[in-house]
């Protein structure tokens, strides 16, 4: 019979021969070992790696459950709802709750030992199954790492975490036009595919900046004209347009924001004020740099 099948190289190999104990823990870490060599060397290989590496059976375990190390097991060994069921009291929970697959009557059956909050990131659940454990989830995580629909996101309006749905969901534009005031628009505006006609019904809520930064196509020069007066200079000179284009639209800013002329003035002589004499020809620059105009 044979015991094992080494699938070693040279490099392998001379990297651990310094010790007996050296090559044990690369035979434990590299070869696939048969549970009969495994058992006929219990005392010598290395049961970390051997959890780790090696495909165990039920039985297995089973039979050396006071050597294994069973934080590996539930990391590392595919377990059945009837085995854990059974090795309840030696289970590492936080393990099965990240890494082992718990049907809805498991997690009903041992609600007061899994860790809902990685139940909620790492467990791929029905919206039965959160319906049904609600109370129990950690909601910013759902909406986080779970898919849930726009039909079960308005039923848990209340719960859900708007700001995390705004950012990971695909959401339809009627969805996001009738939670209008629960959104988060710098995600929606960012990470969504908007229409024109919906930029244009939502210009006074659109974060331009999240817009024009994270969309691209809503980059032309012909957009941007359109919402001059809802965008932010920093939004615009990036490098993307003609430095006569963005002077074109911050002059036009400026010549019709009476109050914003008045809060530069301010600004520059109070900087003025503290500073020694400042060149005409360096006036611009100094402007530039103001609180004032980096906002």
């Amino acid at each position: 019979m044979r015991l094992y099948n080494l699938k070693l190289n040279f490099k392998n190999v001379t990297k651990y021969l310094y010790s007996t104990k050296d090559i044990w823990e690369l035979i434990s870490d590299v070869a696939t070992l048969s549970e009969d060599f495994i058992r006929e060397y219990k005392d010598e290989v290395n049961w970390s790696r051997i959890l780790a590496s090696q495909k165990l059976s039920e039985e297995f375990i089973k039979e050396f459950k006071d050597r294994v190390d069973w934080g590996l097991v539930c990391t590392y060994q595919k377990l059945s709802e009837s085995f854990m069921r059974e090795f309840k009291d030696c289970l590492n929970w936080s393990s099965t709750s990240t890494r082992q697959k718990l049907s809805k009557e498991f997690l009903g059956e041992f609600r007061d030992k899994v860790h809902w909050k990685l139940i909620s990131k790492y467990q791929r659940l029905s919206e039965s199954t959160i319906r049904e454990f609600q109370d129990y989830l950690c909601w910013h995580s759902l909406c986080r790492y779970q898919t849930l629909s726009e039909d079960f996101i308005r039923e848990f309006k209340d719960r859900v975490d708007w700001s995390v749905i705004s950012q990971t969901h695909t959401l339809s534009e009627e969805f996001i036009g009738e939670f209008k005031d629960s959104v988060d628009w710098k995600y929606i505006s960012g990470y969504k595919t908007l229409s024109d006609e919906f930029i244009e019904e939502f210009k006074d809520r659109i974060d331009w900046y999240s817009l024009l930064l994270l969309n691209p196509r809503k980059s032309s020069e012909a957009f941007v004209r359109k919402y001059a007066d809802y965008i932010e200079w920093n939004c615009i000179d990036n490098g993307r347009f003609p430095e006569e284009f963005v002077q074109e639209l911050k002059d036009k800013r400026i010549s019709k924001n009476r109050s914003f002329c008045k809060e530069v003035m301010d600004s520059l002589i109070d900087y003025i004020g503290k500073h020694e004499t400042i060149p005409p020809k360096r006036l611009n620059a100094v402007a530039l740099r103001l609180p004032t105009f980096r906002h």
